[in-house]
């Protein structure tokens, strides 16, 4: 519900009346309905089965890697969604190598489940998901190109990052903590990356920055080149940038 509307700006009245005028969402109602008869025509007996017996057949294939810490449930009510973690790699970098080399999207971060995350002891993981379009040459294609990111990264993931994104992030003289005048800590919500930036404050410049945390070779990347930017620069000046 609006409460003034002109040529130039439109202001809405208090909650909740807000959101309680409009067009109800008819297209999507009718599009459930279509979904619910395209499923029924197919059975939902059908449906499970079917996602059962993948997720079988990529559990068998992910078994056989050496350089996985599996994450999923040790019981049959394990299905469609397997969680699990490359040893080595972070999650990010995981699924963008997936994505370069195989074609394959996947899940990274918290997956909004935060509490799990500090259960397993982890900041992040992979995730999987098929249902009734997948086959099982996808998930052939999957642990192909998951044995493929990992022979990157033992090489080197120069053709993944440009040349100044990893000297950032490999080589920083950043990433280190000093003693500082102020710190500021960044989160990713939507996946688990920390940074934590220091810097130390003199007559009102930032005389020394550095930075601590954990995240994918980006998140690494930037912070360093923050450290850098901000680094001899009046500390008002970056306060307001």
């Amino acid at each position: 519900m609006i409460d003034k509307v002109s040529m130039e700006d439109t202001t809405f009245t208090i909650l909740p009346y807000k959101f309680e005028a409009g067009t109800p969402n008819v297209e999507g109602s009718i599009g459930l309905a279509k979904a619910v008869d395209f499923l029924q025509q197919i059975g939902m007996n059908n449906i499970a089965q079917h996602d059962n017996e993948l997720t079988q057949y990529a559990l068998e294939k992910m078994k056989k890697l050496d350089f996985f810490r599996d994450l999923w449930p040790k019981n049959n009510l394990q299905s469609s969604i397997i969680s699990f973690n490359v040893k080595g790699i972070h999650p990010h970098d995981v699924a963008h190598l997936l994505n370069e080399i195989a074609g394959v999207a996947i899940r990274s971060g918290h997956h909004c489940a935060q509490p799990m995350m500090t259960e397993l002891g982890v900041r992040s993981t992979c995730r999987v998901s098929f249902y009734i379009y997948n086959q099982n040459e996808d998930i052939d294609i999957l642990i192909e190109g998951l044995k493929k990111s990992l022979g990157v990264v033992k090489i080197g993931i120069e053709d993944l990052y440009s040349d100044i994104i990893l000297d950032y992030a490999k080589n920083s003289k950043y990433r280190k903590e000093i003693p500082a005048s102020k710190k500021a800590e960044g989160k990713n919500l939507s996946c688990g990356d920390e940074i934590t930036i220091f810097v130390k404050v003199d007559k009102g410049k930032i005389v020394e920055a550095s930075y601590l945390g954990h995240g994918c070779i980006i998140s690494q990347a930037s912070a360093a080149m923050m450290c850098e930017i901000i680094e001899g620069k009046p500390l008002k000046r970056q306060k307001r940038s």
